[in-house]
């Protein structure tokens, strides 16, 4: 573990500060070449990713407005600017942003088209028969976008770092913080170790090492700029900050930026007295509510098997869709990113996979900070592994195991572990099929190690209990399953874990256990699926008097 900080022997931490290197040496004993005790040294600078935020007057929550009137609460971190045990500064630039007049844009748009000329994409030459409006969408990078917004003033500021209180980084248990002393040969050597007194706790520093830089700029409402570092703006201006980070862990100089919108009166206190919709915008909602509803009256026909007419209402919905699609496109924002995730529904619905597959990624690359992204992961993953791409699955999977903030990663990580154990089937030796079956075990535990709270705890636990039954270590299995039952008395998947706490007990000839167990199912769970099953495994070994 690595932390900003003044070094501190033998704590198991590296306290380190911008511009610092650590080195790992390893000493090779004997060498391809025929050298002997030949040093090995490989070295990587300290780096931070710069972070801007707009924060409140705690500076605990981060904002995306700020009240004319009042100050903006900047915070930039950057770990690396951490240079000395001063308080350090960095440098980042303020700017008001004023909506553009329609005169404005539509001036730019034509000084823009008569400069790179109209595109083929806008003459009359008919569509192909098999041409949609999504075909028709510019990719993201492809376009070039107009800023509604035109900077009425911008200058720099200065940031100066400020203590902040962290908590110290903790080895996880699995992964030992020390490994360079070896363990004692016998007790004595133990006795020996255990009688050393412990090191000296380190005095308590008064460096400041957080890598959190802040400063405070005024926002008044004034209509004119002037050079008096204070920010002149109107209500619907955009205050925007922008800071670049000179080192970090991708290649060249960074634009890190965050922009909020200036409001009158309290943040803390706001509530909608009118709402404005223009009619296109209530029309474009409209088409898409009715294209939500024939989605799910699909779904019904599907769940009754009835596909003919699911397959109707899809086309139906899919036909709304595109018919508001030009409309959309002018309107942008909400409403685009709505479109995409009912496209993307729809495809996915009619087994269209590389369709739905390309609705996840647009809407990923356009809309990156949405509430959907995570949804449209996780099928993207799953239409990669229903067309046999178990790699790309993998991947896509991965990704969204790292979004913290998601409450599907438990989803994603048990998808991982069903593409390693489908691997097993492209597998040809007895040694390959072992070690995708293992890989596929150790990815189902991650389930209910990591993520004890999601729904596919059961399913995983009775993955693993069939990976115990085939290597029949049946000891290791009842030890995972006591864990379980006392880490999660009230679980909703206590059946799955009671049946297979039962087999593993009859298989090692603890058969009156395992009736015990069977029998604790059926009062427990009498309506679970598995409870049959239980009664009549239960009967019988207790005729065979166990």
């Amino acid at each position: 573990m690595t932390r900003l900080g003044v070094p501190v022997a033998g704590n198991g931490t590296l306290e380190v500060k911008g511009g610092d290197k650590i080195q790992v040496l390893y000493t090779d004993s004997h060498t391809a070449d025929k050298k002997v005790d030949l040093e090995v040294i490989s070295e990587v600078i300290v780096v931070g990713d710069g972070i801007v935020q707009i924060k409140d007057g705690a500076y605990r929550e981060s904002l995306n407005g700020v009240v004319l009137g009042k100050t903006v609460n900047i915070e930039v971190s950057d770990a690396d600017r951490d240079v000395s045990e001063k308080a350090d500064t960095l440098k980042a630039t303020v700017a008001i942003y004023r909506r553009k007049t329609e005169e404005e844009v539509e001036a730019e748009m034509a000084a823009q088209v008569a400069k790179d000329g109209i595109p083929e994409a806008t003459t009359n030459k008919p569509p192909p028969a098999d041409k949609t409006v999504l075909d028709d969408l510019p990719l993201l990078e492809e376009e070039k976008k107009i800023d509604p917004f035109k900077q009425i003033e911008s200058f720099e500021v200065t940031l100066t770092e400020t203590a902040v209180e962290r908590k110290v980084p903790q080895v996880p248990a699995s992964e030992p913080a020390e490994a360079t002393e070896p363990q004692p040969a016998d007790d004595s050597e133990a006795t020996k170790d255990e009688a050393k007194p412990a090191p000296a706790a380190a005095p308590e520093s008064t460096a400041i090492h957080s890598g959190v830089f802040r400063t405070t700029v005024s926002v008044v409402r004034n209509e004119k700029s002037a050079a008096d570092a204070i920010l002149q703006a109107l209500p619907g201006d955009e205050v925007r900050i922008t800071y670049q980070d000179q080192l970090n862990t991708g290649e060249g100089v960074s634009t890190v930026s965050v922009k909020g919108r200036c409001l009158e009166g309290n943040i803390g206190g706001v509530r909608v007295t009118r709402v404005l919709i223009s009619d296109e915008e209530l029309r474009v909602q409209t088409q898409l509510k009715t294209a939500d509803a024939l989605t799910k009256i699909g779904n019904r026909y599907k769940e009754f098997g009835l596909k003919e007419k699911a397959k109707d209402k899809y086309r139906q919905a899919l036909d709304v869709c595109e018919g508001v699609m030009p409309d959309v496109q002018k309107l942008r924002g909400r409403l685009l990113e709505g479109t995409y995730v009912q496209l993307w529904h729809v495809y996915f619905e009619m087994d269209r996979l590389n369709l739905a597959a390309a609705m996840c990624e647009r809407l990923q690359r356009e809309f990156p900070a949405s509430g959907f992204v995570d949804d449209a992961l996780l099928q993207l993953a799953d239409v990669a592994r229903a067309e046999g791409d178990l790699n790309r699955s993998i991947g896509i999977y991965t990704r969204l195991v790292n979004m913290k903030t998601s409450q599907l990663r438990g989803e994603a990580q048990f998808g991982i572990a069903e593409c390693f154990e489908a691997m097993t089937k492209s597998q040809t030796s007895e040694a390959g099929i072992a070690q995708m079956r293992d890989r596929a075990f150790q990815e189902y535990k991650k389930v209910y190690d990591r993520f004890p709270e999601s729904g596919r705890v059961g399913e995983a636990v009775a993955k693993m209990a069939d990976h115990y039954y085939e290597q029949k270590d049946y000891a290791r299995a009842i030890d995972t399953f006591e864990t379980v039952l006392e880490s999660h008395p009230d679980a909703r998947f206590l059946d799955v874990i009671l049946f297979n706490y039962g087999r593993c007990l009859y298989r090692m000839d603890r058969r009156g256990q395992a009736r015990r167990r069977f029998e604790q199912l059926i009062g427990d769970f009498p309506e679970s699926q598995l409870a049959p099953d239980a009664k009549k495994i239960a009967e019988a070994l207790l005729k065979a008097g166990f």
